[in-house]
């Protein structure tokens, strides 16, 4: 990155930039306006209120995610709203620890020699292998509601299936999947919300009973290991000490969220953008070849995450910004996902669009989501399935669309109505494969 003769301002000048508020539960419900606003107008800016330079422009975010040597992902999982005193006593009876070890947060080395390993959990190969599983939940959540000419995609479905990858690639039990998942839930408003002393306190007795769960999960593998990834965890803390006790824990922990809510989102999303789009909709129900490149279009014009963080270990220049060291980044990345620079007419949904993978969705370079591939499949596989079986589904008129908890980085609908004609549906009971 090369030194620009006027430095950008720690001010913001544009109206968009001094009147952003990430908190604003209208801002929420419809971020892209303002991100545009943003982009256009002041692409880098220092917010005074949040404490956070705000990125929206591709290039930058794309030159701090892969920038390892200035910028660290310590922060990620750190409440953005700093924790109350009663909090923090509250996790230190409950013995919650935070830190490392997440992958997300690590840095280097550590986060490549521990990705590097758990590599093998996530092959090609083995994606392969839970294609099956994956497919059979989202076909049982289908048989549930087929007959019944309506139903609700982000609870009935986009809720139900990444406990397969809970119950699979976490080795989660079956009867425990409904309490990780209520875990699960406040880490969304704790690392990324503003809530009230009372609502963090509520929320940390629960990640501290989150806490202990997942050291129990991790006793019972060690004892009787497989090949989740939680396992080869074990395996690598073993041989090669890669993991202290509390960072497997951690990791754990985050995984279990990670591959739960941002998956939720990601289908909520995604098929309430097709349903506001119906013409694309038809075209998949006719070519379930555009699946594939439908799911990146989705996940690119309408993220589960919206944003994610760096802080600086460096004095660095991003777009013309002097960013101090541990000065903190909020990366746009639903702003970065429609620069024009990238995507022609990125504001425009198009299933046909050229490489809509160049997203950064989830993430860029070296911190790059581990787990993108489960995410994809299970995208697809719902989208395989609803095509095939519902495809005169559409939205139940009259509806507002509720994007809660108010945070800076996770959105999706809460509901996403659909109807259609339970009379006309022409696939019997046992689903053939297409």
């Amino acid at each position: 990155m090369n030194e620009p003769k006027s430095p950008v301002s720690r001010c913001p000048f544009s109206a968009a930039a001094k009147n952003f508020d990430p908190f604003d539960p209208e801002f929420l419900q419809q971020p892209f306006p303002t991100l545009k606003e943003l982009r256009e107008a002041e692409p880098i800016f220092f917010d005074e209120k949040l404490g956070y330079w705000v990125v929206s422009r591709i290039d930058d975010a794309k030159a701090i995610l892969r920038n390892a040597k200035d910028f660290s992902a310590d922060i990620v999982l750190d409440p953005i709203v700093p924790l109350y005193a009663s909090t923090i006593e509250n996790f230190m009876r409950s013995g919650f620890s935070g830190g490392g070890g997440s992958l997300v947060n690590d840095v280097n080395p550590e986060h490549d020699e521990r990705r590097k390993w758990l590599a093998k959990s996530l092959t090609p190969q083995r994606v392969k292998e839970l294609e099956p599983f994956v497919r059979e939940a989202v076909a049982r959540c289908i048989d549930s509601f087929v007959r019944d000419g309506e139903a609700d995609l982000a609870q009935q479905l986009g809720n139900q299936v990444p406990a397969v990858v809970l119950l699979h690639f976490l080795a989660i039990p079956q009867e425990d999947i409904e309490r990780v998942k209520s875990w699960a839930e406040p880490t969304i408003l704790f690392s990324w919300g503003r809530p009230t002393e009372a609502d963090q306190n509520r929320m940390a007795d629960r990640l501290g009973e989150f806490w202990h769960y997942c050291k129990a999960h991790i006793a019972r593998l060690r004892a009787n290991p497989g090949n989740d990834v939680v396992s080869e965890a074990i395996r690598g803390q073993q041989e090669k000490k890669l993991w202290t006790d509390e960072e497997l824990t951690r990791m754990v922990l985050n995984f279990a969220f990670a591959g739960h809510d941002t998956t939720i989102n990601a289908a909520a999303n995604m098929f309430l953008t097709l349903m506001q789009h119906p013409q694309a909709w038809e075209a998949l129900c006719r070519d379930p070849l555009l699946i594939p490149n439908a799911v990146e279009e989705c996940i690119r014009y309408s993220p589960s995450v919206i944003s994610h963080r760096r802080r600086a270990v460096n004095k660095v220049i991003v777009g013309g910004a002097e960013i101090e060291p541990d000065d903190k980044v909020l990366i746009y990345f639903a702003a970065a996902n429609r620069d024009e620079s990238t995507f022609r007419d990125g504001e425009r949904f198009d299933i046909h669009r050229d490489g809509p993978n160049r997203h950064v969705t989830f993430g860029f370079g070296w911190h790059a989501c581990y787990g993108a591939p489960l995410a994809r499949l299970e995208l697809k596989l719902m989208l395989e399935e609803m095509t095939r079986r519902l495809p005169g589904i559409r939205l139940k008129p009259d509806q507002r669309f509720s994007y809660a908890p108010i945070n800076t980085t996770m959105r999706g609908p809460g509901r996403v109505l659909v109807q259609w004609d339970p009379a006309t549906n022409p696939l019997p009971a046992d689903r053939p494969e297409r």
